[in-house]
């Protein structure tokens, strides 16, 4: 497991090795073969230094060595010993408590010294007086450090018997000293280390770049000093879309050293605009820091989902970080007791009670509670661990009262406005990225205005079962008006969205206002991919009356296209337009045309075939009895016969007889016949009558009450007889 990112707050603990790795290119002397430092048994004597180092005799009565690795020789001069080594990818380790670092030594070193058979390190490093030559350290790695790069030391001779110390750390970093009389003396400037290239793979995803100066002495007593002048390190999001957090140094401050590690005392640094003071001890094998600071919820985005715009309120923040620097331990907690949440694109904004994280040893504990305009809250606790992959979820509960809010915010495309609310229980598991969830949504009257739609629709009752991969419905009753539809079945999410829905309606009202009302039953299947749904199943009629007034001839039994208000409501789902419509349609009750021109009884069966976009009926309707009317005509006709076909042309094809009877000017009854025939959009008429006239002496008796021929005998008697026109 991948140690928290808060660990991330430990830039200077990375300082303390790159001290003692330099420390170890200066002291070369303390080169060991495999395990260093380790006194091998001498049934003479105990090694000395140079023996050690050597890892082979080299003394007054054995001035040569050689080894496979390391080739040595010793010549007494007047007051000093020349000590003259040759290393050939030498292996040199550190103990643990020094940092560790292990690698190879290649290179060849003369050095001066009185105290050639120093059995201490302190008398050994007292007595060189000169060293010349060249060494590089090669491969140096630690359990706390990796690939380093080669370091190289470049000794030459320089004037009142100082000894000039050069060389770079990768090639990147210079440094540069001197050893005068046994004195020490080392500076390395360093600017924009990137230290994440170089710490163990759990830290590596985190960058981290430091600027400042390290100096070293050595008089008798080792003198180590690091001041850091400039500190950038970054803490990845933990849900896409973020910025990561950034961490700087607020000011410059400097890291003292003991036996027992590297110190650090009212460190000031800036988390994303949040001030925190760090206190503590930072050693190669056990950390001991704290974390203090007060943390405005504003400026921690990096916490928040994108959706999320700004969470308002602020709270105290604690942290201990202990264990060792492989494997730290970090607890700590923050706690916000009153905070707002503001969602992107709207503009409400929910209250979050009780914020509390809290760092555990393995992990992140996540507690609060989510108001809406209600009282019962939506309570979230659980962890979030991190993994070498990133941030997980792990047993996340969402429990309580989903509030309205929020089900408006995820659905505002589809729902204009929800009134009401659901209660959830869920878990959600893995990385925060790609989250597993899991639950169950239980809802009762919330009522829904969905888009495109003039009635609001009421969720009776309904349990929704979730999952990554699917969502299963049941017992999920939407009322409309009177009326209700009963949904049950299942919508695979996973690896594409499939529908598989039965859909059963009762008594379901359907209206277009002063135009058509209907109740209708229902039993339908919605099935298929995304793109490729198709609705089937059958509709019964349970009633139906067609009420639009005409008040023009023209309109004559013509129906209109109607165009709603507003845009239907799958404009916004548009793959539901396009879902493919196999309807058969039963006229089990009464179907009827209502209006000042008609009133009919129909029966028959149709079809509705092509799409919910673009409807096409399909069948054939038969007019069973009633009667109709031509405005500003005389007469009512009773049908005899009629159909209307809704095959022969993209426009319904009218085939309907009806008979008249009216009275010409001297009294005597007419029986008028009328045959409409054609697609709605072009009506042919026939007129004929009994006795039999033309038809336009028929259209003249029906709308003037005479005929032609009754209007020329009135023209030729004289105007004062007043039977001119």
């Amino acid at each position: 497991m991948q140690a928290s990112p808060f660990s991330r707050l430990l830039p200077c603990r990375p300082m303390w090795l790159a001290a003692s790795v330099l420390v170890l290119a200066l002291v070369l002397l303390a080169a060991a073969p495999g395990a260093a430092w380790a006194r091998k048994p001498i049934p003479a004597r105990p090694p000395t230094v140079l023996e050690t180092v050597l890892a082979g005799k080299l003394s007054k009565s054995t001035p040569k060595l050689k080894s496979a690795t390391v080739t040595a020789s010793r010549k007494k001069r007047r007051r000093t010993t020349e000590v003259q080594v040759v290393f050939r990818r030498h292996p040199f380790s550190l103990p643990a408590h020094f940092g560790g670092q292990r690698g190879f030594i290649t290179g060849e070193l003369t050095a001066e010294t009185v105290s050639p058979d120093a059995m201490g390190w302190r008398q050994f490093y007292s007595g060189v007086r000169s060293v010349r030559g060249r060494l590089v350290f090669q491969d140096i790695n630690s359990p706390v450090f990796r690939n380093l790069g080669d370091v190289l030391l470049i000794f030459t001779p320089g004037p009142h018997n100082q000894t000039q110390i050069s060389g770079n750390i990768g090639s990147i970093h210079q440094f540069s000293g001197k050893i005068e009389a046994g004195r020490w003396n080392v500076n390395l400037d360093f600017v924009g280390i990137q230290l994440e290239k170089h710490l163990p793979r759990m830290y590596s995803r985190f960058p981290l770049s430091i600027t400042g100066a390290i100096r070293f002495e050595y008089d008798g007593q080792p003198h180590l000093s690091v001041r850091v002048a400039g500190l950038l390190a970054l803490i990845p999001a933990i849900f896409e879309g973020r910025a990561a957090a950034v961490i700087r140094n607020a000011a410059p401050f400097d890291l003292q050293f003991s036996d027992d590690g590297m110190h650090l005392s009212k460190v000031a640094l800036d988390v994303s605009g949040n001030p925190v003071i760090i206190n503590g001890t930072v050693s190669p094998t056990k950390l001991a820091l704290s974390l203090r600071g007060t943390v405005d919820a504003r400026r921690l985005n990096f916490l928040y989902p994108a959706n999320v715009i700004a969470v308002e309120g602020s709270g105290p923040l604690y942290m201990a970080v202990t264990g060792s620097p492989l494997a730290p331990q970090i607890a700590g907690s923050l706690r916000i007791p009153g905070a707002f949440v503001s969602l992107a694109g709207t503009r409400m904004r929910l209250r979050l009670d009780q914020l509390e994280l809290t760092k555990l040893p393995t992990c992140l504990r996540v507690a609060a509670n989510l108001f809406g305009q209600g009282r019962s809250p939506l309570r979230i606790a659980g962890f979030l661990e991190f993994e070498d992959d990133g941030p997980e979820f792990r047993d996340l509960a969402v429990t309580g009262e989903v509030p309205p809010e929020i089900l408006t915010y995820f659905f505002g495309r589809q729902l204009s406005s929800i009134q009401g609310s659901g209660r959830v229980q869920a878990q959600i598991n893995g990385p925060t990225m790609k989250p597993r969830i899991s639950g169950t949504l239980t809802a009762r009257q919330v009522e829904l205005k969905i888009r495109g739609m003039s009635q609001n629709v009421v969720l009776q009752a309904g349990v929704i079962h979730f999952r990554n991969e699917e969502i299963r419905l049941e017992k999920f009753i939407l009322g409309f008006e009177d009326g209700d539809f009963r949904v049950t079945g299942r919508v695979r999410l996973e690896p594409t969205m499939y529908f598989d829905l039965d859909i059963a309606g009762n008594a379901v009202p359907y209206s277009i206002p002063t135009i058509f009302n209907a109740e209708v039953n229902t039993s339908l299947t919605l099935r298929g991919p995304v793109g490729g749904t198709e609705l089937s199943g059958k509709v019964d009629l349970i009633s139906g009356r067609y009420i639009q007034q005409y008040d023009v001839i023209k309109q004559i039994l013509t129906i209109h296209r109607f165009h709603e208000a507003d845009r239907p409501f799958w404009h916004v789902l548009p793959w539901l337009g396009a879902t493919k419509l196999s309807i058969s349609l039963l006229n089990t009750g009464e179907l009827e045309v209502e209006n000042n021109v008609a009133s009919l009884q129909l029966d028959g069966l149709m079809s509705v075939t092509g799409t919910l976009a673009a409807p096409r009926l399909q069948g054939q309707l038969t007019v069973n009895v009633g009667t109709f009317k031509i405005p500003f005509f005389r007469g009512q006709y009773d049908v005899d016969e009629g159909t209307i076909n809704f095959d022969l042309s993209h426009e319904p094809f009218l085939n309907i007889r009806g008979t008249t009877l009216v009275e010409d000017l001297n009294g005597d009854e007419v029986l008028i016949k009328l045959h409409l025939t054609g697609p709605l959009d072009k009506i042919d008429f026939t007129l004929t009558s009994i006795p039999d006239m033309e038809q336009g002496q028929i259209v003249m008796l029906l709308a003037a009450g005479r005929t032609t021929e009754d209007i020329r005998s009135a023209w030729r008697g004289s105007p004062k007889d007043g039977l001119g026109m």
